[in-house]
Order: structure tokens, then C-alpha cells, then sequence
């Protein structure tokens, strides 16, 4: 659950950020919008 929230708000900051990141806001949202826990993890654990 706390891997989901620490998505959304850098999402969000994101969203609230330049248009040259906009490549990065379409695949957050994408993954938000499919809400799958293992899908957000499995994004979080290959940026890190």
C-alpha cells in the first residue's frame, strides 16, 4: 500500500512537472490506472 501512494504522488509531481517528462507521466498513469500491485512493485524494483 505504501509502494502505491509513494507511485501516485511522484506521479503526480510528475504531472506538475515539464513536458519532457511526459513520456515518463503516460507510463506511470498507465500502471496507476491498471491498479495492479504487483505491476507497481515489479516498476519500482527496476528503477532502484
Amino acid at each position: 500500500m505504501q509502494a502505491t501512494m509513494s507511485c501516485y504522488a511522484y506521479s503526480v509531481l510528475i504531472t506538475s512537472w515539464e513536458p519532457s517528462n511526459l513520456v515518463i507521466k503516460q507510463s506511470q498513469s498507465t500502471l496507476l490506472l491498471e491498479g495492479h500491485e504487483s505491476k507497481l512493485q515489479f516498476m519500482i524494483k527496476r528503477k532502484h
